[in-house]
This record gives structure tokens, C-alpha cells and sequence, in this order.
């Protein structure tokens, strides 16, 4: 995709690179992110670029939280009553990340410049459709991120969540992700359309994961995923873990541009289906808190998973799943009841 640095307000500009800067700085370790002076020679050699770009070179993070807690404050069972304690989810979390790369931000006002062309079924035959992109001229922060030698690992442990139908608290175990690798990733932020409210991106990653290890209290529930890789599309015979390799491209998190083509009919419409996070509110919940958060996330691409281990020494071997294409995936938070 190619982009194209358009001229903005200053105010949209001012308020865009207030929060690139904000972005910039929070997310980046304390050892990479002070300020130095640069002398007036210094400052004379610098030319204007489009965007910045960050090189961080072994970057070492480590977070230890012991007692994170989550509530879920006004739920309500099926039928709409309020239950009279709240929920929760508890955790001891540690984090270790160790990151190597190039980070690149920029704003842009263009998303493609060349059209997009699709067949569309009609009653009298296949017409060819040229549509430019519906992204196109939208204002957008990119990030993006290359770079492969670093890893990450994350521990859930102590895991406990309160159970309303027993009204007691239950252990349920410990949660470890470790050596996540991602190769490059890319990230579309963009306002949503007028009239509406929220976040919405479209973006993508490639990655892989060593091993994703559940630990049940009692080891019944004991499972481990080792080789977890996910892409555009992943060549390999599916039987064959060894031969699997990444093709070009990333796993997508919402979609640029959807054709719906219905045979017989003239389509003559393109659309975005980008991943999309509100807090909204509807009437007709039976909650009194009628307010909630809504996610749409759909995504494209394909999953692979090594081996699948449960007790320990039971494997399942491989799984692939390929040519993923989930164009509308609605989470809500918190959820209506079963039933609802």
C-alpha cells in the first residue's frame, strides 16, 4: 500500500503529533525514551522527513504485578437481575519483553492509489467492478514495526475468578505465553465515520509463539500449545510441521475493503470492515446499566499450531487452520445472558 502525506489543519496536525509523541514516549522503556540536547550543528544537519522512526537495539522490560483484579461491576444473570455481588477475575502477572527493531509512525491522508477490481455475478453475466479503496482520504495514524530478534513472555498465575451460581471464589490455575516473536506488524488507526463513536483500525501481524501452557489446579485440565504461528497464509503440508514457513503478508485484524458479491445481482457497492471497540448504550438491554462495550473483530489469514499436549504427555499433534475470512465478529462487554 502505498502512502501519501496530505496537508491538514494545524489544529488536526498539532493534535496528531501531541498524540504520536504521548504514544511514543509511554511505550518505549525508560532507557530508550530520554532527551538529549542536540548542539547547533547538530540541529543543522536535520532535514525534514515524513513521519519518525525509532531504532531500539536489546531493550530489556520486566513488570511484576502481584494482584491485578478485574470486576464486573452490574451484571445481570439471564433474566435481567442484577446479581447482588459483583464478579471478578484476579491474577499474579509478570511480563519479561526484550525488543530489537524499527518502529515507524506516520500520518497520511491517502491509503491506495490504485483502484481495486472485483467480478460481480449479475443476471446478465460477470461485470468486472473497479472501486477505489473506501479508506482512501481518511486521516490515519500508521505504526509499524519490523524486526524479529526479540521475545516476549507473559505469566497469569494464581488465576481465580468469583462463580455466581456457587457464590464462592474458584482457583482455576496458571496461564504462561513465552517466546513470542513478531517478525512485523502494522497498525491503521483512524476516526470513525460522523455520527458515530469509538476506535477504529485496520491492521496486521505475522508472529510466532513457542509454547501457550495452562496449568489447572488439580492437573486435569493441563494443556500446552507449542508452535503457534499465524500469517497471511502458511505453506507446508498440514501433517508436516517441519515444512510449515510463512508466505508473505500478515494476519489481518480488520478489513480494508469487503466485496460482497450475491450472484444474480448488481453489486455495486465496496466497504470497509474495520476492527471497531465503543462503549455504546442500548434501551432494550434488561440491565438497568444499559450501557456496554462493543467490539467488532474481524480478521483473515491462517493459524498453525505445532503440537497440542494435555496431561503432560498426550499429544494431539498438529492443527492448521487456513484461509481464515470472519467478516463480522461481535463481542460485547459485559454479554446479555444466556439466552439474550
Amino acid at each position: 500500500m502505498k502512502q501519501i502525506i496530505t496537508k491538514r489543519s494545524v489544529v488536526q496536525q498539532i493534535s496528531a503529533l501531541a498524540f504520536m509523541v504521548s504514544f511514543f514516549f509511554f511505550f518505549l522503556p525508560l532507557t530508550c525514551s530520554a532527551l538529549e540536547k542536540l548542539s547547533d550543528n547538530q540541529m543543522h544537519k536535520i532535514t525534514a522527513q515524513s513521519g519518525i522512526t525509532a531504532y531500539i537495539n536489546d531493550a530489556v522490560v520486566f513488570y511484576d504485578s502481584p494482584d491485578l483484579k478485574f470486576k464486573d461491576v452490574g451484571t445481570c444473570d439471564k433474566n435481567g437481575n442484577p446479581f447482588s455481588v459483583d464478579g471478578y477475575l484476579k491474577f499474579d502477572f509478570k511480563a519479561l519483553v526484550v525488543m530489537d527493531g524499527r518502529f515507524d509512525m506516520d500520518i497520511g491522508g491517502f491509503y491506495e492509489e490504485d483502484q481495486l477490481s472485483f467480478m460481480d455475478n449479475t443476471a446478465s453475466g460477470d461485470v468486472t467492478r473497479f472501486f477505489d479503496n473506501p479508506l482512501n482520504n481518511v486521516g490515519m495514524l500508521f505504526l509499524t514495526h519490523s524486526g524479529d530478534d526479540h521475545s516476549f513472555i507473559f505469566q497469569f498465575n494464581n488465576i481465580k475468578v468469583f462463580d455466581h451460581e456457587s457464590g464462592n471464589e474458584i482457583a482455576m490455575g496458571d496461564l504462561e505465553l513465552s517466546d513470542i516473536k513478531i517478525f512485523e506488524s502494522r497498525l491503521d488507526l483512524f476516526p470513525p465515520v460522523e455520527g458515530d463513536c469509538g476506535i477504529r483500525f485496520v491492521g496486521g501481524t505475522r508472529f510466532e509463539m513457542g509454547n501457550v501452557k495452562f496449568s489447572g489446579t488439580d492437573h486435569e485440565m493441563d494443556l500446552t500449545l507449542s508452535g503457534i504461528m499465524a500469517g497471511s497464509s502458511i505453506s507446508g503440508s498440514p501433517d508436516d510441521p517441519d515444512s510449515w514457513e510463512f508466505d508473505d503478508g500478515k494476519f489481518q485484524m480488520g478489513l480494508p475493503y469487503y466485496y460482497n458479491d450475491i450472484p444474480g445481482q448488481d453489486d455495486t457497492a465496496l466497504a470497509s470492515n474495520p476492527f471497531s471497540l465503543d462503549i455504546t448504550y442500548d434501551e432494550n438491554r434488561l440491565c438497568d446499566n444499559k450501557a456496554y462495550i462493543a467490539v467488532n473483530a474481524p480478521v483473515q489469514g491462517s493459524i498453525r499450531i505445532k503440537e497440542i499436549t494435555t496431561h503432560g504427555d498426550t499429544s494431539f499433534g498438529p492443527m492448521a487452520v487456513d484461509g481464515i475470512r470472519l467478516y463480522k465478529n461481535i463481542i460485547e462487554f459485559p454479554g446479555r445472558g444466556i439466552g439474550n
